[in-house]
């Protein structure tokens, strides 16, 4: 049916473990919505990315999902890590991480799973990484202009709108 492989292939995003997925619940369970059940695929894909990544590492997985990009000090802010070094090295040692102009980032699809299934799961911390992550780019965005000023600024809304929606749009609202 080619209207359901392309609802697959808009569904997967590009995640060949997705499609695998998908593909099992279209021709074993006959599901053909799959944002009717995105919720239990994306819990079940992050559960098997999180095979074999040590305990330690997750709260460093979990800050670089929350965050678009990271570096050192952006995982230092989101865990509240003072020594993030080794996660670091470990974290861009994965298949699924990309180089980017401010420093590495979670493949788009991988970042908003682990996003996702954190705000589903366990929505306090989710709201508590992503104002640290708010916080963070607000003390950048008071050493900024130009250019770097919006970017940061855009950054911080983002983050400010995942942390607490009223929040966010007020501060939208104000900009």
């Amino acid at each position: 049916n080619p209207v359901q492989v392309e609802a697959i292939i808009r569904f997967a995003r590009g995640l060949p473990m997705v499609v695998t997925s998908a593909v099992q619940l279209w021709v074993k369970y006959d599901v053909e919505d799959f944002q009717s059940v995105k919720t239990e695929i994306v819990a079940n894909l992050v559960d098997r990315l999180m095979e074999g990544v040590p305990d330690t590492l997750i709260p460093a997985l979990e800050a670089a999902a929350v965050a678009r990009w990271f570096d050192q000090p952006i995982l230092r802010a989101v865990t509240g890590l003072e020594d993030v070094r080794a996660l670091y090295n470990e974290l861009r040692r994965f298949p699924f991480v990309r180089t980017r102009m401010e420093g590495f980032a979670l493949h788009d699809s991988v970042r908003d799973m682990i996003d996702e299934n954190l705000r589903t799961q366990d929505s306090e911390r989710y709201s508590e990484l992503h104002e640290r992550a708010a916080v963070y780019f607000e003390k950048l965005l008071g050493k900024a202009a130009g250019e770097e000023a919006e970017r940061l600024g855009l950054e911080r809304l983002y983050h400010r709108i995942c942390a607490d929606e009223n929040i966010g749009i007020q501060l939208f609202q104000e900009m």
